[in-house]
């Protein structure tokens, strides 16, 4: 019996660690004595006790040396997630200090909110500095937060009045009847940047031109651009010497939808009967597709004529004295190039006169009948 405890005693240190190391042989004495058991006299060993003895160490041999496969596996596949995650703890300096610069936007963004909102709930106070109630209390409120950032938010998207343009003139004074609403970027001007002079704009050909030829009487001339004041102010005192253009209208003055400013003619305070809207950006007057006028951006190049074109169309339209000017707008616009469709109807026209002009300078020819009343006179 006791050659079987000790066989069962290997077997179980084979399943838990597959071989016998040379640090557990102190341990391990009594196991390997049962061994010694099969070289007993016959008349000293049962017969049980040797079938268990060579059956644990016959197998003994394939399970040492599966442990040890299974073990040096192991160890390698440890080796290698250690290396692994030692190679990820030393990042490189740059991504190290990428870190620090995101966190360190992250916390100022958001100490900055909390700032803004704590302006924003602050109730207002008088010259004198004293603190004026509202329907919030006279202390910090989050709800006043709420409504001023909405108050502001209402600011940026909207108009900056619900009058952009003053009544018109009344006599004595006289008020053009139609109204011409210009952008300036792409129309008269175009953006151009360099290294050395940063940002200049470009003066289109035809400008001084086409400037005289529109202005009062015959229109009442309106920059209305997606341009901040800063900007356009200096552009349009450049372009106008003469003093053409009467009213002036900026990005404050434009409805923001979330990604383009819109043109809102519905602010003018004037008939969109009588308003035309000049501009290179579809975008940009969707709100009145039948008082756009949209032409192709200009390019810069220095050969362009299309302001002159454009003068002489709004010239005749103005001479024509029209009723409402979305009529001829809208049959103009279905096609790609309106102001080549243009020269073509004034080609037309100016053949058609020259006919009417012939046949009137043409002498009439005396008919027989004027011969004889004649002799009677």
């Amino acid at each position: 019996m006791s050659a079987l405890r000790g066989s069962t005693c290997l077997f179980k240190r084979i399943l838990s660690k597959g071989t016998i190391t040379n640090s557990n042989l102190s341990e391990s004495r009594r196991t390997i004595s049962s061994l010694r058991y099969i070289y007993r006299p016959n008349s000293l060993r049962s017969p049980l006790g040797v079938c268990a003895c060579v059956f644990f160490r016959r197998s003994n041999d394939h399970w040492i040396h599966t442990r040890n496969v299974l073990y040096n596996d192991s160890v390698t596949s440890d080796s290698k997630v250690n290396s692994e995650k030692e190679d990820a703890k030393k990042k490189p300096k740059w991504k190290k200090y990428g870190e620090y610069f995101m966190w360190f936007n992250l916390a100022f963004f958001s100490a900055g909110a909390v700032y803004s909102l704590y302006i924003l709930g602050v109730p207002p106070t008088d010259p004198e500095g004293n603190v004026v109630g509202d329907e919030f209390g006279k202390g910090f409120s989050i709800k006043r937060s709420i409504a001023n950032f909405k108050m502001k938010k209402q600011e940026i998207e909207e108009p900056s009045r619900k009058k952009l343009l003053p009544e018109p003139l009344q006599p004595p004074f006289v008020q053009p009847p139609y109204t011409l609403v210009l952008e300036i970027t792409g129309i008269l001007v175009k953006p151009e940047w360099t290294i050395k002079t940063g940002w200049r704009f470009k003066k289109r050909p035809g400008v001084d031109y086409f400037l005289q030829a529109i202005g009062p009487p015959l229109f009442e001339t309106v920059v209305y651009t997606s341009e901040t004041g800063m900007n356009a102010i200096p552009v349009i005192h450049s372009l106008d010497q003469q003093g053409n253009i009467m009213y002036k209208l900026y990005r404050d003055a434009t409805l923001y939808d979330g990604k383009d400013h819109v043109k809102d003619l519905s602010y003018l305070n004037r008939d969109l009967s009588k308003v035309i809207m000049i501009d290179c950006k579809s975008k940009a007057v969707n709100l009145q597709r039948n008082n756009a006028f949209v032409l192709k951006e200009w390019d810069g190049d220095e050969n362009d004529t299309s302001l002159f074109d454009l003068a002489s169309f709004l010239q005749t339209l103005a001479h024509s004295k029209v009723d409402d000017v979305r009529s001829v707008l809208e049959y103009y616009m279905q096609f790609d190039d309106p102001m080549a469709k243009f020269r073509e109807n004034q080609l037309i026209l100016q053949e058609e006169q020259e006919k009417q002009r012939i046949m009137q300078e043409r002498p009439k020819q005396k008919s027989p009948l004027d011969f004889a009343r004649s002799f009677k006179r």
